[in-house]
């Protein structure tokens, strides 16, 4: 791979080594007998020191270059990132490469110090200790010193990304946006916000107190604060938010994006084509260095080769007998046929080859050609704060721009019909490699103030792409989406009924079981693409209102200004003659001659003056012509005649002024009516504008409620609240719409300058781009209110239990057998606080096990029965596609562009259950957990009575009062944990749900790979007999649904031991503060604490008083908590579920879009 793709900061023949610091040189003591550990520290060390260097300048010596030193005390993660690079490099040698780390120590050193060399030019490295230079940046870097590419057919995968480590980030990086940004309206929410800021810095410091004072307390409590305070920081992370922008090709994806991102084309556009071809994902950059970042992530080689695999079988010609390419047959296909398309697609990889030569090769021998297996499987990142730099070098991976074949008219003289044919030439043109076809995501991040609050963008191409690599990451992004919105342009958006039938069957089914019908934004766009006569007689309910009148007004006007001008000219040309005429006498008078001076000297630029003159003035020619005819006639210079012509020439200008006066008048009336009907025809465009946009929304929303309504009907929404109006009523109108203009936005930006001005639009907020932007903040609202509260709790207990301790007092002076009684009634009480608490936990897993089980694995045969009898009429359905349509579908296991049988299939088997599985899901496991919760609270109550009456005689009212306090802020914590997980759980079974149809496909499998190894005469008839025998009867549906069986098994599992966890941790943590306040001050009254003890106790006491008045913690959740229940409205159910009561439906659904912990999970 060119190391300028790896990354763009380098240029690999520029590296110019300067010699090495001493700190260097020291670090060179490697052996042949080094072990893996050994290699691995020189590396970190070796690149940390020099990576550190050459920001502070070569002749300046940093001042904590000690990382040699500090290898033990990394992350494991980064340690894992060095061992993997020393294994790498003796992986290498094993496959005769020469390069293990024993004995090169200098060649890597200059590895190093040429590339943080190069980087360090001009904007240098950064902070030393931030990141770790990509395995995949290191193997490129190795290739070109040792002078050619390295090739190791089992490399390991190679990951492009810069490996964050585990240290406080920069003091230079920017703070979190999402404070300060002004579409942020609801104050409580950036108090929230605020105080998460400064609750971080407030564990940083408590963190740093207690590693301090870690030594002299000798306490097994202060180890388990240091692991809270790190777990707890973790929570303050911005929640991300994921909206899937779906949308047919030439709906303007693109180019919203760009507007909502405020950039002029940061995704490509273009209006022939569409310019974006893969999954694109955009998201704020929290990075302190480029502005602009991008990560390519290529598909694996062994996905590439099944896609190849796929688009040769596409390229047969569509008789059934054919073997042979219809390229080699005349170079003509279809347009837009899968012959074309797979073509187009091989042709962009490998542009070397003709169409012969992609004929005689076989896949295997296609893969090993053009460098193509380099990029398989890594990913490239792509770093500017130039954006049209970053532009131009992303869409190297990103857009379609191979040039389309020649596509010419083939006459048809059969059918009478002229269709399109694409021709390919059989000579290359080109050796430039695309990559779009190889691409799996891009991951954009820019600093736009829209994605600042955690919102991220991903654009969805490949939602019905033939790619299956880009189809399952549509697929995944699907899935974690906490927002979908549906794009289309407003000429179109009401016509096709995109609210009622763009989205299909399929996606309605998902959009149900995920529970995601509520979050659907429509927007149209192009609204700026009107027609006025249209608009004003169908909408504005009038006959065609133009500026005809003004325009008649004005073309009088022209016309009297025309003639005023030429007045002006005779004028001016008549004043010259006077002049000349009047200089012709004075030369005469002072030469003394009498003769020679009349008309007969006059110029011929005089004489067509007098002509013009005389044509445009006679009245005024005529007194000057005789005077001119006297004085020629004399052949003397009188003053009679000088006298005149002075008078008739200033009479010329005072007539000239006149004129001039006049003519600008008119000018003025021109240039006020210009304004004038400019102003009304920019009034006449944006009435239309925002009539059709009023139209366009109520529509959309209308059809959407009666989609709604049709959906109920069909499937027989059992609750009755459906048959209420005002249901769909209130539906209609929540439903969020957006008419935009992106090209009205951004030349109202100051941008698209080289495009014409776009009419009808004032204001940036007529074009509701900047009410999109709003939208999208507004989206991750409730995530980043639910995130922030989760953080601010777990800071509330940890600041409580840290407070408790350092307040302890030493106990009261009582008998032994005083105190060996209360420690028994207090550990009484605790082991039957953990008792219940265990007791509890079983009967909230065996509740969901029951709703499970009764709602839906016991539905799964009834299901299967009903599937399996009307499988035949779907199956038969699929017999409809051409033959090309229907190969390429089974080639692909089932899907193909628009085309996906197995959830077709699935969704015979999930629609009689749709029902069940979101009442289990969306309602009865959460009242399973309310029920949890609240008994929770009761054992928490319950340990609380006990353990204080335990200790009545020993605890003072403050110490009981605080004890309170922690119990109920233990049981905040509690639940939200369990919600969160509960909410994780109904997130993992968006994955669930869809395994309905991966069970199809597995069921189908054999059936798929029977058709795309069909060939000869009837192999369409043999085709469709494999698909109708695989799929008749019950078993593939018994199949289907034992799978998704076992995937609910183990989410139970997941969800069980996630409850125990954070009912360990609540019985933990809860007997460790009464504990503290009960049974430590008695155990110490004979040994009162050291006076470093007492005095770090002091401290930490100061500490939590600090922290609890700088935050106010118990203030602000007070306002939160009254808040809420002063704005507290019933929300609804959402619009597929039905009826129902909320049951808390905000906070569940704000905690859905948090952030999972561990992606791994």
């Amino acid at each position: 791979m060119p190391l300028s793709e790896i990354d763009p900061h380098l240029d690999p023949g520029s590296f110019e080594l300067q010699d090495l610091s001493p700190t260097h040189a020291s670090q060179r003591n490697l052996t042949s007998t080094s072990t893996e550990q050994d290699i691995a520290r020189f590396h970190y060390t070796s690149e940390q020191n020099i990576r550190a260097w050459y920001p502070c300048g070569s002749d300046t010596e940093p001042s904590t270059l000690t990382f040699d030193r500090s290898w033990s005390h990394i992350s494991p993660r980064l340690q894992d990132i060095y061992v993997e690079r020393a294994r790498y490099l003796g992986h290498l040698a094993e496959h005769g490469m020469p390069i293990d780390g024993s004995q090169c120590e200098d060649f890597f050193i200059e590895i190093y110090t040429g590339y943080y060399q190069a980087r360090g030019k001009g904007d240098g490295v950064g902070v030393q200790g931030e990141e770790a230079m990509s395995l995949t940046t290191f193997d490129a870097l190795l290739g070109k010193r040792i002078g050619r590419r390295v090739i190791v057919d089992d490399k390991p995968q190679l990951e492009d990304q810069d490996i964050e480590m585990d240290t406080q980030p920069p003091s230079t990086e920017e703070p979190l946006p999402c404070l300060r940004h002004k579409a942020t309206t609801n104050p409580m929410l950036s108090r929230l916000e605020i105080a998460v800021a400064k609750g971080v810095q407030t564990l940083t410091h408590l963190h740093t107190f207690l590693t301090n004072s870690k030594t002299e307390l000798k306490s097994s409590d202060v180890s388990d604060w240091l692991s809270e305070i790190t777990k707890i920081k973790t929570y303050a992370a911005p929640p991300k938010v994921v909206i899937g922008i779906v949308g047919s090709t030439g709906a303007g994806k693109s180019s919203l994006i760009n507007a909502i991102i405020d950039e002029e084309n940061l995704l490509g556009t273009n209006c022939m084509r569409a310019s974006t071809a893969v999954a694109t994902e955009i998201a704020y950059n929290y990075r302190s260095g480029k502005k602009y970042r991008a990560e390519v992530e290529f598909v694996e080689r062994g996905e590439w080769e099944r896609e190849l695999r796929a688009l040769i079988g596409d390229l047969r010609d569509d008789g059934e007998n054919s073997v042979s390419f219809s390229g080699v047959r005349g170079e003509a296909m279809a347009r837009n046929s899968e012959a074309a398309v797979a073509m187009e697609k091989i042709r962009a990889v490998y542009p070397v080859l003709n169409v012969q030569e992609i004929k005689n090769l076989d896949v295997k021998e296609l893969l090993s050609k053009g460098g193509v297996c380099d990029v398989l499987g890594r990913t490239v990142v792509v770093e500017s704060d130039d954006p049209k730099a970053f532009a131009r070098d992303l869409a190297v991976y990103t857009d379609s721009k191979s040039k389309r074949p020649k596509t010419t008219a083939t006459n048809n003289t059969g059918q009478g019909k002229t269709p399109m044919r694409t021709t390919f030439d059989t000579q290359t043109k080109t050796t430039t490699t695309n990559y779009w076809p190889l691409v799996r995501v891009v991951r954009i991040y820019t600093k736009a103030p829209a994605l600042a609050t955690g919102a991220t963008l991903v654009d969805l191409p490949g939602i019905f792409d033939s790619n299956a690599a880009r189809f399952a990451v549509a697929e995944e992004y699907m899935k974690k989406c906490s927002a979908h919105w549906v794009v289309a342009p407003i000429n179109r958006a009401v016509d096709d009924k995109v609210a009622q039938d763009l989205l299909g069957r399929n996606m309605r089914v998902q959009l149900h079981m995920d529970g995601a019908a509520n979050d659907l934004t429509f927007i149209c766009t192009k609204t700026d693409d009107v027609s006025m006569s249209e608009v004003q007689e169908s909408l504005l309910k009038r006959d065609s209102v133009s500026p005809g009148l003004g325009e008649e007004r004005l073309g009088r006007l022209e016309e009297e200004i025309g003639e005023l001008e030429e007045w002006l000219v005779g004028v001016k040309s008549e004043i010259l003659d006077v002049a000349e005429r009047l200089e012709e006498l004075e030369v005469c008078s002072e030469g003394g001659l009498h003769g020679g001076c009349g008309s007969q000297g006059s110029s011929p630029g005089k004489r067509k003056r007098d002509s013009f003159v005389s044509a445009q003035q006679p009245a005024l020619d005529n007194t000057s012509g005789a005077q001119s005819d006297s004085s020629s006639a004399s052949g003397s210079v009188s003053e009679d005649d000088v006298r005149t012509l002075n008078d008739r020439r200033k009479e010329l200008i005072n007539h000239q002024r006149t004129l001039s006066t006049e003519r600008h008048a008119k000018e003025t009336q021109k240039e006020a009516l210009e304004h004038e009907l400019q102003d009304l025809q920019t009034s006449l465009i944006h009435e239309c504008i925002q009539a059709r946009n009023a139209y366009s929304k109520k529509e959309l929303k209308h059809d959407f409620a009666r989609g709604i309504h049709s959906f109920h009907n069909t499937f027989q929404h059992p609750p009755t609240s459906v048959q209420d109006p005002s249901y769909y009523h209130a539906l209609e109108q929540d439903l969020p719409v957006f008419c935009v203009s992106t090209r009205a936005y951004q030349k109202l930006q100051g941008r698209l300058r080289r495009e014409a001005p776009v009419s009808g639009f004032n204001a940036l907020e007529q074009t509701e781009i900047s009410q999109l932007q709003a939208h999208c903040i507004a989206v991750t609202e409730q995530a980043r209110e639910a995130s922030a509260l989760r953080f601010l709790f777990h800071l509330r207990r940890v600041l409580s239990s840290i407070g408790l301790w350092a307040g302890a007092e030493d106990g009261v002076m009582i008998s032994h057998g005083k105190k060996v009684e209360i420690e028994a009634r207090f550990y009484i009480a605790e082991e039957s606080f953990k008792r219940e608490v265990e007791r509890t936990c079983e009967g909230l897993m065996q509740g969901i096990c029951d709703i499970l089980t009764l709602n839906v694995i016991r539905n799964f045969g009834h299901a299967s029965t009903l599937a399996s009898e009307k499988c035949d009429e779907t199956v038969k359905h699929w017999n409809d596609l051409n033959y090309n349509t229907y190969k390429a579908v089974c080639c692909r296991q089932g899907v193909f562009r628009f085309h996906n049988w197995n959830q077709e299939l699935a969704n015979l088997v999930i629609e009689p259950l749709m029902h069940d599985w979101k009442n289990a899901f969306e309602i009865e496991i959460l009242q399973e957990v309310d029920w949890f919760t609240q008994l929770m609270k009761t054992h928490l109550q319950a340990f609380h009575a006990q353990a204080t009456s335990a200790a009545e005689i020993v605890l003072s009212d403050e110490i009981k009062d605080e004890l309170k306090d922690i119990w109920k802020i233990q049981y905040k914590v509690m639940k939200r944990d369990v919600v969160y997980a509960v909410n994780r759980a109904r997130r993992k079974q968006r994955g669930i749900n869809r395994e309905f149809a991966v069970g199809v496909e597995e069921y189908l499998y054999p059936a798929y790979l029977k058709c795309a190894c069909e060939n000869g005469s009837g192999m369409f008839h043999r085709m469709r007999e494999h698909i109708r025998t695989q799929s008749t009867g019950i078993e593939l549906f018994q199949h289907s649904t034992d799978r998704v069986k076992s995937e609910l098994i183990k989410l139970l599992d997941k969800i069980e031991h996630d409850l125990i966890s954070i009912t360990t941790r609540l019985t933990e943590q809860t007997t460790r503060d009464y504990t503290t306040c009960i049974i430590t001050p008695l155990v110490q009254q004979f040994a009162s604490s050291g006076q470093s003890q007492a005095r770090i106790k002091r401290e930490a006491a100061g500490v939590v008083r600090e922290a609890e008045m700088e935050l106010g913690l118990d203030g602000l959740l007070n306002d939160v908590a009254t808040a809420r229940s002063t704005a507290a409205t019933s929300h609804g159910c959402g619009p597929w579920e039905g009826g129902g009561r909320d049951d808390g439906q905000r906070e569940r659904r704000a905690l859905e879009t948090i952030k999972e912990e561990d992606e791994n999970e």
